[in-house]
C-alpha cells in the first residue's frame, strides 16, 4: 500500500510538471494583458471613481465590476451583509477611447458609514462588446492591476 502510494505521488509530480512547463495553463485562461487599462479606484462621496480605456479594436456596451469597500479604519468590510460587490453599466467605448466611471453605492450606504473607506480586490469582471462577444474575467486574475493614474 505504502509502495502504491509513493508511486502515485510520483506520477502526480511529473503530471504536474509536464502540465506548468508545456504551457497548458494558458489554455485554461487568456493570461495576456487584459483589453483595457484602469486607473486606481477612489471613493469619494458616495461613489467609487475610476478612468476606463479601451484597448480593444471593438466598441464597448457594457463594463462589470467587482469590488471590495472596507473601512479604512478597521480593516473589516464597510456595509453590513456586502462581502464583493458587483455593479454593471452600460456605457459606448470606442476603440482606443476612454470614459470616466462613478459606481455608485447609495444602495448600500445608510445612517451609519464610516468617514474613510478603501475600495480593494477591484477589477473589470466582463465586457461586453457591440458586436456581441464579450471579455471575462470571474476569478479575479487582473485585480488590483492599475494601468494608469487617476
Amino acid at each position: 500500500m505504502k509502495k502504491q502510494i509513493t508511486w502515485s505521488l510520483l506520477l502526480l509530480e511529473t503530471a504536474v510538471v509536464v502540465f506548468i512547463t508545456s504551457g497548458c495553463p494558458s489554455m485554461l485562461w487568456d493570461i495576456t494583458s487584459p483589453p483595457y487599462s484602469i486607473s486606481k479606484p477612489v471613493y469619494y462621496s458616495g461613489g467609487v471613481f475610476f478612468n476606463f480605456y479601451n484597448k480593444s479594436n471593438k466598441t464597448v456596451v457594457f463594463v462589470e465590476t467587482k469590488m471590495n469597500v472596507l473601512d479604512a479604519k478597521t480593516g473589516s468590510i464597510a456595509f453590513a451583509g456586502t462581502g464583493c460587490i458587483t455593479t454593471g453599466t452600460s456605457c459606448n467605448i470606442q476603440n482606443s477611447d476612454q470614459n470616466d466611471f462613478c459606481i455608485s453605492l447609495d444602495q448600500y450606504i445608510s445612517n451609519s458609514i464610516p468617514s474613510e473607506l478603501i475600495v480593494e480586490n477591484f477589477f473589470i469582471s466582463k465586457i461586453e462588446y457591440s458586436d456581441g462577444s464579450c471579455w471575462k474575467d470571474y476569478l479575479g486574475v487582473y485585480a488590483d492591476t492599475f494601468c494608469m493614474e487617476a
